[in-house]
């Protein structure tokens, strides 16, 4: 008898052991955050969890088994309510190994992206290899792939933000060097053009030179203004426009595949418009690109032209809205697969593309628009299905009686002061030394702030006016100015830089800098800037 009641009672603990395991199983299978289905060996349902049930839009286990798991693929019923709405599912990936499968179900509605990981697995098998039963798990991972999309986002920008920090100390580099070039090159021209030693021809030869130089001069500030993209406000200034199409052209040649042949055509003299050279640089290569994908399955021309235009008076002529008077006219014409006629009206709306998801933004042709219409011109677009598409851009000339000849021309303020030039470049320092001398300044000349420390001290009254470069080894242009001034606190000083807009006005007026001359160095500029701290220097001395 006791024998017995002791089997009774050892038989109780394992059946209450028992439930009550099958009571957590239980309560995970229905609990648990990921759907969880389950069938016997014949494929009929066992059980469902209630996370299963919302996935799938049933309200009990009897209407969920309506749903067939098994075919490939197989969709939540509000997934199958999306494609009856005629919008997109599709699968990323599908893994079938003997009768288990995995699936990824990417599902895009108006709402958004969302995103399933579907698993189907057996449960082992038998003596015989049968299936002993199937086992299905639907997870929900559309925050999951939110996150990660935002992660590669934020590290693109990071990489994005590391190339523009190269981009711009590279092109801080070329910049700095090109224009310790550029300088003796404008430089001696002037002097040569002015000197009246020379015959009419050489001059015409010389003043070429000069709009060269001049073009050098912009395409340098164009690749500085690229690199600080975003960093700055717009500025709006006169521009050359035909150096801007021939750079991008010439970059994006580079690039393109055999297939896709680029023309250009540069048909005007006159192509100088306001504006900022960064976002013309936007508005040349956005639908230089445009077009180039238009293009990329089937090859063809891309037709690039630049010319004069003239808008008049007649009203309903497709630029009436603009101010009658001279334009320049910039043509993007290819041979691609054309836009359709339903949708060409809805090309420069923001974030309307074309292009397939991940390839376009659908900010280009905006941004475009808006710069184009900053700048008080048009942008119109002619497509034929088949046949390609011809965007016009027409920007307004700027209106000037002077040219640049007449600029070389023009008389400057002269003197007869003593000056110090400061700059380690020799050629640059010569140029700087010979612009003053024809200005009829006595210059003086040193090659490191060093040398410079060594000859003031010396002889610090003789001196009028320092001019120094601001880049220089072991000691920059500010840095000079300082122990200058402790020296001789009246003293003017002059700083040439080409990164003007870089230098901060609290800092310049720390170190008393009277005068900033761009580079490269113009003989014009270096005159008025020379005569303007001397004139101030002058007077407030005169007040004290």
């Amino acid at each position: 008898i006791m024998c017995t009641a002791r089997d009774v009672s050892e038989r109780h603990r394992a059946e209450t052991a028992q439930k009550q395991s099958e009571r957590r199983f239980r309560d995970f299978f229905m609990n648990s955050p990921t759907g969880v289905v389950m069938y016997d060996a014949q494929r009929r349902l066992v059980d469902v969890n209630r996370s299963c049930l919302r996935f799938f839009g049933a309200a009990d286990a009897a209407e969920f088994a309506k749903f067939d798991l098994f075919d490939n693929p197989f969709v939540p019923a509000r997934v199958k309510s999306m494609l009856a709405r005629g919008e997109t599912v599709r699968f990323e990936a599908t893994v079938d190994f003997e009768e288990a499968r995995t699936h990824r179900l990417f599902v895009t509605s108006k709402r958004g992206q969302s995103h399933f990981n579907i698993m189907m697995a057996n449960l082992g098998h038998d003596e015989d290899y049968r299936p002993k039963g199937y086992l299905a798990q639907i997870q929900d991972i559309s925050k999951r792939r939110d996150a990660e999309q935002a992660l590669r986002e934020r590290s693109r920008e990071l990489r994005q933000a590391q190339k523009m920090e190269a981009i711009g100390t590279l092109a801080g580099g070329i910049a700095h060097d090109f224009n310790n070039i550029l300088t003796p090159i404008m430089g001696y021209t002037e002097i040569a053009i002015r000197s009246g030693k020379v015959s009419d021809t050489i001059i015409g030869y010389m003043q070429e030179i000069h709009k060269a130089a001049q073009r050098a001069k912009e395409l340098v500030n164009q690749v500085l203004a690229f690199s600080r993209q975003g960093e700055s406000e717009t500025k709006m200034m006169a521009i050359h426009i035909s150096p801007i199409v021939k750079e991008v052209v010439k970059l994006l040649r580079a690039s393109i595949p055999t297939s896709i042949r680029i023309e250009q055509a540069i048909k005007t003299d006159e192509d100088m418009v306001m504006g900022d050279a960064t976002q013309v640089h936007q508005i040349v290569m956005n639908l230089c690109t445009n077009a180039l994908h238009a293009m990329r399955e089937s090859g063809g021309v891309l037709d690039v032209r630049v010319m004069g235009f003239t808008v008049g008076r007649r009203a309903g002529s497709e630029y009436s809205h603009l101010e009658p008077g001279h334009y320049l006219r910039l043509v993007f014409r290819d041979t691609g697969r054309g836009i359709d006629a339903a949708i060409v009206d809805r090309i420069f709306e923001p974030f309307f593309t074309t292009k397939r998801r991940g390839v376009g933004t659908g900010m280009g042709l905006s941004v475009v628009h808006g710069i184009v219409t900053a700048m008080k011109g048009a942008i119109s677009v002619e497509s034929v299905v088949g046949k390609g598409s011809a965007f016009d851009v027409i920007l307004p000339l700027v209106e000037t009686d002077s040219s640049v000849d007449d600029e070389v021309l023009r008389p400057l303020p002269v003197g007869n002061e003593r000056i110090l030039y400061v700059d380690d470049e020799e050629d640059s320092a010569r140029m700087g030394a010979h612009m003053l001398d024809s200005l009829g300044y006595d210059p003086a000349l040193a090659r490191s702030p060093s040398e410079a420390l060594e000859l003031f001290p010396l002889t610090p009254e003789q001196f009028d006016l320092i001019v120094t470069d601001h880049l220089m080894p072991g000691m920059n242009g500010l840095e000079f100015a300082e122990p200058i001034h402790t020296l001789r606190p009246d003293i003017p000083v002059t700083v040439c830089t080409g990164y003007a807009e870089a230098l901060d006005e609290d800092l310049l007026r720390d170190v008393a800098v009277a005068e900033v001359v761009p580079k490269p160095i113009e003989r014009g500029t270096l005159a008025m800037a020379t005569r303007s701290a001397l004139d101030r220097t002058r007077q407030e001395k005169a007040s004290r």
